[in-house]
């Protein structure tokens, strides 16, 4: 749960309050695009710390959002469906509760 945690919602946090000091001692503005995941609002079976951290990213990027917008900043945050990976628990499965969209996306290159 704690490393979940600290990788997933503490290093976003930590990356953007490094480019806001940054930013800030630049003159301010910029960008900040944080990644969550579908599975903030679909939970899967066994990825409590995981969804839990993705919708801490979630908050956190609409918290940020209100917080620097006069300042120039802008916060958005993107939520990709899953990712079928080599991981361990990267074998996700089509057409279950599981995996909101049809087919998974993989990180093989397509075929030529």
């Amino acid at each position: 749960w704690e490393k979940m945690l600290k990788v997933d919602l503490f290093g976003p946090f930590l990356c953007c309050r490094a480019l806001i000091r940054a930013r800030r001692a630049e003159g301010g503005g910029g960008r900040i695009v944080n990644i969550s995941s579908v599975h903030e609002e679909i939970p899967r079976i066994g990825s409590a710390a995981y969804d839990a951290a993705k919708a801490g990213v979630i908050a956190l990027t609409k918290a940020m959002g209100k917080e620097l917008a006069m300042s120039g900043v802008l916060v958005n945050c993107i939520a990709p469906a899953a990712i079928a990976t080599d991981a361990p628990d990267g074998d996700l499965r089509a057409g279950t509760d599981e995996t909101p969209a049809a087919d998974p996306a993989t990180t093989e290159a397509p075929a030529s």
